[in-house]
C-alpha cells in the first residue's frame, strides 16, 4: 500500500514540473518571437521641417537633457573625461568632435551603429534629434 502511494505522489509530482516546464517554455518561446516581430530596421524616423521650426530644439533647452539621461550619464559611455568623447557640456560635444555624429547615430537605420547601443530610442525622442541635427545643432 506504501509502494503505491509514493507511486501516485511521485507520478502527481513529475505532472506539475512537466506543466511547470512546458509553461515556462512556452511563455520564453512567446518572447523570443515577439522580438523577432519588432523591426527593429525603421529606426529612422520622418521629421518635417514644419515639425522641427515649431519646437525650435536647442541643446540647452532640449538636448542637454536627453544626453545626459541617455549618453553621459554614470553607466553611459559619453560621461566625463570618456575616451568615447566627454558629451557632459556642450563645450566638450563640440571638442570631441562628434557633435555632428549624434544625429545619425542616434536615427541610423543600421541597428548596429545605433546609440545607445544595442537599445534605439523611441521616434519621439529620434525626431528631436533630427531636428537638432537639421537646425545645426544650435546650443541656444
Amino acid at each position: 500500500m506504501l509502494r503505491g502511494t509514493f507511486f501516485v505522489y511521485s507520478l502527481t509530482r513529475t505532472k506539475r514540473m512537466i506543466r511547470k516546464l512546458l509553461t515556462v517554455a512556452s511563455l520564453l518561446s512567446i518572447v523570443i518571437m515577439a522580438g523577432c516581430l519588432v523591426d527593429k530596421g525603421e529606426l529612422n524616423p520622418t521629421v518635417s521641417q514644419a515639425f522641427c521650426d515649431s519646437l525650435q530644439v536647442t541643446y540647452n533647452d532640449t538636448m542637454k537633457t536627453l544626453i545626459d539621461l541617455q549618453c553621459a550619464n554614470s553607466i553611459g559611455c559619453h560621461g566625463s573625461q570618456s575616451s568615447n568623447g566627454d558629451f557632459t557640456s556642450y563645450a566638450n560635444i563640440e571638442a570631441s568632435g562628434r557633435k555632428n555624429l549624434i544625429g545619425s547615430v542616434v536615427t541610423t537605420t543600421d541597428i548596429s551603429q545605433v546609440m545607445p547601443l544595442g537599445s534605439p530610442l523611441p521616434d519621439s525622442v529620434q525626431q528631436l534629434y533630427t531636428c537638432w541635427a537639421e537646425a545645426n545643432y544650435p546650443e541656444q
